[in-house]
């Protein structure tokens, strides 16, 4: 995998691991991230980021 997430995810795991080598991606639907931590399924969750302040500001949680 490539990009912000997938870099994301191997500086972390060579932070915590010491190696970059070691993270494993496993896709998985937007609806499973939360089982899949729950069921031990995945250690970690990264997924796509985006802005969503304007949302934020028409609910007004910023």
């Amino acid at each position: 995998m490539e990009g912000f997430e997938a870099d994301l995810a191997r500086l972390i795991t060579g932070e915590l691991l010491g190696n970059k080598g070691r993270v494993e991606f496993i896709k998985i639907l937007s609806f499973e991230r939360v089982f899949a931590l729950k069921e031990n399924r995945v250690d970690l969750v990264f997924f796509y980021i985006c802005d969503y302040s304007r949302t934020f500001r028409s609910i007004r949680i910023f």
